[in-house]
């Protein structure tokens, strides 16, 4: 098995789990509501952990060039590869919950940029200390034929998770990753907790 970065390219370890205030029928973290948008019914395409695992080895082997890219090539690749397979507005509609259906278009998607950038940004911090780790691939536990959770543990993690849990939805697109948890911490609780301040939306204009 390939030696794997220490994996919080995923997610900021400041991450703290805040559970209250879901968006009523979306269903993050975890299985409860509703998979965020519509939700095709497609021909079988390749597996939700197998869409993991190959974006992880394509990471793996662009890190292990040389020379080593740099931040700019590195931002670039997260940018091209990586942030395709998220679903950065789901993340925006579930942390801001009912308030996001008051925000124009344009805040929207200025809030949906702001949180990518900084997802983004969390990656490439971490992917900067790239230190070799095992990572072991559990099966996909599967809530009906388009949701799946894919876990991940990480051996000898240190001061990193043990645990990665990716959900998933399979869209018309094929399966995009709608929420994180590092040990049970998640990405979209993240957000809702810091955007509870507002401080970390500027320079989104919350009122029209």
């Amino acid at each position: 098995m390939k030696s794997i970065t220490k994996f919080m390219w995923l997610i900021p370890l400041s991450m703290v789990a805040a559970q209250a205030g879901a968006v009523p029928g979306m269903p993050g973290p975890g299985w409860y509501g509703n998979p965020p948008a519509a939700v095709a019914r497609v021909r079988p395409q390749a597996g939700p952990e197998a869409v993991v695992q190959a974006g992880l080895e394509h990471l793996i082997d662009f890190m292990d060039r040389k020379p080593r890219p740099t931040k700019m090539d590195l931002a670039a690749y997260l940018k091209e590869k990586v942030a395709p397979g998220f679903d950065f507005h789901y993340m925006a509609r579930a942390a801001l919950g009912r308030a996001f259906a008051a925000l124009s278009r344009e805040q929207r998607q200025a809030l949906v940029h702001r949180i990518e950038q900084d997802f983004l940004g969390a990656m490439a911090r971490h992917l900067a200390e790239f230190d070799g780790q095992r990572v072991r691939y559990f099966r996909p536990r599967m809530r009906g034929p388009n949701r799946a959770r894919v876990t991940i543990g990480i051996a000898r993690a240190g001061r990193y998770p043990a645990r990665l849990d990716f959900y998933m939805y399979r869209g018309r697109g094929g399966w995009k990753v709608y929420d994180v948890a590092a040990n049970g911490q998640s990405a979209v609780s993240h957000y809702r907790r810091r955007l509870a301040s507002r401080a970390f939306a500027q320079p989104v204009a919350w009122r029209r």
